[in-house]
This record gives C-alpha cells, structure tokens and sequence, in this order.
C-alpha cells in the first residue's frame, strides 16, 4: 500500500513538472513538512431547562497540555490562485487533568456545586485535515492580500481516569442543598471514580484573511485571522461504570460565526528553493449549545434524545508550529 502511495505521489509531481515548463512559469508546487504542540482547554457543558431559562448542569474541562503532532502539506499555485490541503496527527501522551463539575437541586436553583472531582487526562487517538483555495491581491512588491476558503476536520479522543473527589449530591447525601466542600460531602480516593472518555469531532468551514509583508527577499511575515461561519460537531462522552457499560451520551450541533483564530507566521527563504516557516496562532470559540442523547449499551446502538436538557461547547487554544518548505517547480 505505501509502494503504491509512494509511486502515485511521483506521478502527479511528475505530471506537474511537465506541463509547468512554461516560458511564463506560472504554476508552482510546494511541499512541506512541519511539527506543532498545542495548549488550551476543551469545555463540555450540560444546561437542564428550569422555568423557561436554562442552568447549568454539569461541566467538563478537559485539558490540552503539551500536544505534539506533525504532519504534511501540499500547495499548487497558479498565478494568483492557490490551493493546499494537509493533514497531521498528534502523538498520544498524558494531557493534564479532566475536571468534572455538577450543579443539583431545583430548589436551590442550582447555585451550588455538589461534585467535584479531577482525573488523569490522556490523549489515545487525534488527528486534522485542512484543506483550501484563496486568491492573491499583490498590491507592491512588499505587500499583497490573501483570502481564502477551506474546509478542516478534527477529531479528539480523551481518556480520564484515576479520578478522586468530593460529591454533595442528592443521590449521595440525600439532600439537595450539600457543596462539593461541605463536611457531609462524600470524599472519593484516587480510584474510586470510574473512567470518562471523549471522542469528538468537529467539521468547520472557514474564512482566511491574510495580509502579507515582504521585508526583504529573505524574509515574509504574514498576519492572519480566520472565522468560522459555519461549524458541525458530533461527541460520545462515554461514563463508565465498575459494575455495566455505562452511559453513552451522544451530543451534537451546529453553530454559526463563533470561532475564530488570530495569528501571525514568519518565513524566513535563506535558500532559492529552500524555506522555513514559523507560525504562531490563538483560537477561541464562542459557547454554543447542541442536543443530547444518551443509551446505556454501547457507542453504536440508536441513542434517546434527551428533552429538557442541551449540551454546549468552548475552547481556548494556543498553537506553535515550526516547518521545512521546499518549492518543487
């Protein structure tokens, strides 16, 4: 299989090769490798329905400490026009901690935490595909205005465990008003709390906005900012238990304009055909809800959708990279 993916890969470079021989030169292809660690956070949250108003019923951050990850990218170019599409996959490691949060008691109207617990977090599966094509205003030889449209995919998979805690809830303590921090609260051990995983993916469509500065022929800096009008995401947030399967909860929504990204990249071509790029960026979203649904059997079977009850979703995240271009033709 990778002889075959090898030799289809020459091919196309090949193919390109031949018809980019042109008195004018106009079509380029680039390849580059790069390496990145991300930091920041990923939050679930739980809203339950209480007179018409939606409060806050539980919430997970989960951790995103130290993430490496490299991966590959491709550009062609034509002219003023551009079209790349690259992928990475990140390295499993531990990822910090997992906090679990709970609100109970309409009586109360859920101003008191109950639960309280924190877990050892860890990445076991992830990876991103991007893919866009943009257009090119060069207004001078120092400065030029990129845009873009593109399409990423990303996919997480969490694992919590060896988690230890503090639980006040009605189900514990039998009374609605008990804090996570109360003397009636129940203490549980490292250990003693089953695992909680997260698989989640999230399709997004986006826009890239892209000044770009050539300080000299060696030397490019290219701010840019990016919005997502449209996003999709589907997660299972699988609790576990000690004696069955657990719960399944299956959330999933869509949400318009809430994230967006800031960041800059500098190039630095200390050789013709030779490049390496720098690039840091910061990406945030604005909290939006989803529905719910939930099964105690397994990840694939049909889930119940749960009324009265949404789901919502945040990040904050920082990301460093560091790459190798090579211009092809």
């Amino acid at each position: 299989m990778k002889k075959i993916f090898l030799i289809s890969i020459f091919t196309v470079l090949a193919s390109f090769s031949i018809f980019s021989e042109t008195k004018e030169n106009n079509l380029h292809l680039e390849v580059s490798g790069f390496l990145g660690i991300k930091n920041g956070e990923q939050n679930e949250f739980v809203y339950t329905k209480v007179n018409n108003t939606y409060e806050k019923l539980s919430q997970l951050d989960w951790t995103m400490k130290d993430l490496f990850y490299s991966g590959a990218k491709i550009n062609f170019l034509y002219k003023n026009f551009s079209f790349s599409a690259a992928g990475a996959g990140f390295f499993p490691k531990e990822s910090g901690i997992m906090t679990d949060s709970d609100w109970d008691g309409i009586s109360t109207g859920f101003t008191k935490k109950t639960n309280l617990s924190y877990s050892e977090n860890e990445l076991l599966e992830g990876f991103f595909l991007d893919t866009n094509a943009g257009y090119r205003l060069k207004f001078s030889d120092f400065f030029s205005l990129r845009t873009n449209l593109g399409f990423e995919y990303n996919y997480y998979f969490f694992m919590a465990k060896n988690g230890y805690g503090w639980y006040g809830d009605y189900k514990t303590t039998g009374d609605y008003t008990t804090s996570y921090d109360d003397e009636k609260a129940k203490f549980y051990k490292k250990g003693q709390l089953a695992q909680i995983s997260l698989k989640r993916i999230n399709y997004s469509v986006y826009i890239l906005v892209n000044p770009s500065f050539c300080i000299t022929k060696y030397i490019e800096i290219n701010p840019f900012f990016k919005t997502v009008p449209f996003s999709f995401f589907k997660e299972v947030d699988h609790h576990y238990d000690f004696d069955s399967a657990g719960t399944f909860w299956y959330d999933n929504g869509n949400s318009f304009f809430s994230e967006n990204q800031f960041g800059i990249e500098i190039i630095a071509k200390p050789l013709k055909k030779i490049s390496f790029c720098f690039e840091y960026s910061y990406t945030f979203n604005i909290r939006y809800k989803g529905e719910i649904a939930a099964n105690k059997e397994s990840e694939e079977k049909p889930f119940a959708l749960q009324k009265g009850i949404k789901s919502a979703f945040e990040q904050k995240m920082h990301n460093f990279s560091i790459g190798a271009k090579w211009t092809i033709f």
